[in-house]
């Protein structure tokens, strides 16, 4: 066997390979294991997933309220991201040949979906000590999304670029809805 003392008493030839050596082979130029670089491979918990979508839920809803508060206050110049989901709603039903709701149902379905869609992408800002700055971060790249977004993608740009105030709430307060999540997936843990 390699690394043995053969019957004579006198070692193989062949050098048996420790650890050490082992390691050395393994290492990059920077001298780490590669090992060291991999993220750990676990499996989120159920707890972690349902803080997640809690946090995220908690940002939807304080989102939806801003917006809906403020549209009733300020009518002249507040973002009106409930007239771009019914925009958008009428115009997939239309694509499908689907028939078209009364005003208010397609107000409450925009509703729905407006919390349904936010909660689940503002879930995505994890639990952990990070998870503030991604929920700012996703805020602000939502915001900017329903500045920029609806023109090109055939709901018109009044709803959110009305004014400049107009488009600055629209960005602030998706940023509010960003920041809430990121809060609440930090008391979560």
């Amino acid at each position: 066997m390699p690394g043995q003392r053969s019957r004579r008493g006198c070692k193989d030839k062949v050098p048996r390979r420790s650890r050490a050596t082992l390691g050395k082979i393994l290492r990059n130029p920077v001298g780490r294991f590669a090992s060291d670089y991999a993220a750990p491979l676990t499996a989120p918990t159920t707890m972690s997933i349902l803080r997640s979508l809690a946090a995220g839920f908690a940002g939807a809803i304080v989102l939806t309220a801003l917006h809906e508060t403020v549209r009733r206050l300020r009518p002249h110049d507040a973002p009106r991201m409930d007239v771009l989901g019914e925009r958008g709603l009428r115009k997939l039903l239309r694509l499908e040949d689907l028939p078209q709701p009364d005003h208010a149902t397609a107000y409450s379905a925009t509703m729905f979906g407006d919390v349904l869609t936010n909660s689940l992408y503002y879930s995505l800002v994890g639990s952990g000590r990070h998870s503030l700055g991604r929920g700012v971060g996703l805020g602000v790249a939502a915001g900017v999304g329903g500045v920029l977004l609806p023109g090109p993608l055939g709901l018109g740009t009044v709803p959110s670029r009305r004014t400049p105030q107009t488009e600055a709430m629209t960005v602030a307060w998706y940023t509010i809805g960003g920041l809430v999540a990121g809060l609440a997936a930090r008391r979560g843990k």
